[in-house]
């Protein structure tokens, strides 16, 4: 019995690496996939991951989706670098937060678009995680990477992540996409 459980661990970790690579396999097909470039497309599978990426975990999920978002083109890159950063911001709440309820909102506001990711876990000093290794120790420079690509993800896209946080208090990410005007022929349903 005693030399099953290295060989059982061995295939646990075997079977959890082949999860990942699906599941990374399937956000690849799902970000080129053109039948998925459309806001609404994007905020279904974002809601839907949210929902299988916290379902067997402790923590609660509660989803906001806008009703009749706009039928509005969104790039590979858009949906890819939105994606990457939510899922980011999802991990932080559940690995280093702590939560026990994520909030995600999803919404159009003014030319732009909107989702908000809050967190009632355990909060952070946005100041000292953003210091470089060298003021806070390693760890403070670590930790940060996360929110210094998930801001440099939104940057790329001509949006922003804004991160509100306090200890204790949990935290509130917001990433903001600005929405363009629709092309005339885009807006006439004509093909790309």
């Amino acid at each position: 019995m005693q030399g099953q459980e290295p060989v059982a661990r061995k295939l646990d970790s075997i079977a959890g690496t082949s999860r990942d690579l699906l599941q990374t396999l399937d956000e690849i097909v799902w970000a080129v996939n053109p039948h998925n470039d459309t806001l609404e497309h994007l905020a279904a599978y974002l809601g839907q991951y949210a929902t299988e990426y916290l379902q067997n975990t402790a923590v609660e999920c509660e989803l906001h989706i806008q009703r009749g978002l706009p039928h509005h083109p969104l790039s590979a890159e858009a949906r890819h670098n939105l994606f990457l950063a939510f899922e980011e911001s999802l991990n932080n709440a559940l690995k280093h937060g702590r939560a026990h309820r994520v909030r995600v909102d999803m919404h159009v506001a003014p030319s732009q678009f909107e989702i908000t990711i809050e967190d009632n876990g355990c909060g952070f000093d946005p100041v000292a995680i953003q210091a470089t290794p060298e003021e806070n120790g390693p760890a403070a420079g670590r930790h940060g990477n996360g929110l210094r690509n998930m801001r440099q993800r939104l940057d790329i896209l001509g949006g922003q992540c804004t991160i509100r946080s306090r200890p204790g208090h949990g935290t509130t990410v917001i990433l903001s996409v600005p929405l363009a005007p629709a092309t005339a022929s885009k807006a006439n349903g004509s093909k790309r």
